[in-house]
């Protein structure tokens, strides 16, 4: 790798503000993306870039409500060729927020709508009983699906996450 000293040139939030797992995304050449939930407000936040080392200034504060029942935590975002959607995991556990993978889209990038219930919820007595963590994903080849990989742990194994796959309709 390159010697970077600041890989991501962005303006920290001030006071408290943390930016939880950068989602970083290439739309096209020069066409880049980075969404990120301000822990502080809980707020999606959108920078644009023209590549991965440019990405500078301030963010755009994206509209629409996270679900009641979430507390947003990490996410990842995609452009699929004609909306961004976004899945967001809710928590974090060991805060005791409700846990649970959210879903949502945009036809902007900037005006979310997101499913109030969740698409997922950890499996009481399962591998993934206790908690989801951090959840990636990309179209599947049926066109129907996206393919989902998460991180989840269980009351067993608290501090020994493992990852799972799962499949979940485009349709949701």
């Amino acid at each position: 790798w390159p010697h970077r000293p600041t890989p991501l040139g962005w303006t920290r939030p001030t006071g408290e503000g943390q930016l939880l797992s950068p989602a970083i995304i290439r739309k096209g050449p020069g066409d880049w993306y980075v969404y990120v939930v301000e822990k502080q407000t809980r707020k999606l936040q959108r920078w644009t870039a023209t590549g991965p080392e440019t990405v500078t200034g301030s963010p755009t504060v994206c509209t629409g409500s996270f679900p009641a029942n979430c507390t947003p935590w990490h996410l990842d975002v995609l452009w699929d060729g004609t909306a961004w959607r976004a899945i967001l995991d809710s928590g974090p556990y060991y805060l005791s927020k409700p846990d649970g993978l959210f879903v949502g889209s945009s036809a902007d990038g900037i005006a979310w709508t997101w499913n109030p219930t969740p698409v997922m919820m950890p499996a009481p007595g399962a591998w993934d009983g206790v908690e989801l963590y951090r959840t990636t994903f990309a179209p599947h080849e049926n066109g129907t699906h996206y393919r989902v990989w998460y991180s989840a742990n269980d009351a067993n194994a608290v501090s020994s996450f493992r990852m799972g796959y799962t499949e979940l309709p485009k349709s949701l």
